[in-house]
């Protein structure tokens, strides 16, 4: 997970420590709601590329420690200037940031 300014971005890690903190939602009508949410992020068919991000299914670890998939936005831009949040906690991370 990086510090792209007043967001994170995450792109996939072959680290098996690294892990990223989240919240996961059960779908009602998964199409009409995953169109709203590429649209928010700007990664619809109709958003000019490139994107920002991409919508990516992937396998991930629940607090139980039982596994499932879902999907995640994953970052698509060059993060050699950005600074990585470690903890992969966005919202600690923006708590402990200076101002």
């Amino acid at each position: 997970m990086f510090d792209i300014g007043n967001y994170p971005g995450v792109i996939p890690s072959i680290q098996r420590n690294d892990s990223v903190q989240g919240e996961v939602y059960a779908i009602k009508d998964e199409a009409l709601l995953l169109s709203k949410l590429d649209e928010y992020e700007g990664c619809s068919d109709h958003t000019p590329q490139p994107h920002e991000y991409q919508r990516e299914i992937h396998l991930i670890e629940l607090p139980n420690g039982t596994s499932r998939s879902a999907w995640i936005y994953l970052y698509t831009h060059d993060i050699a200037l950005l600074k990585p949040i470690l903890t992969g906690d966005y919202l600690e991370y923006c708590n402990h940031r200076p101002q």
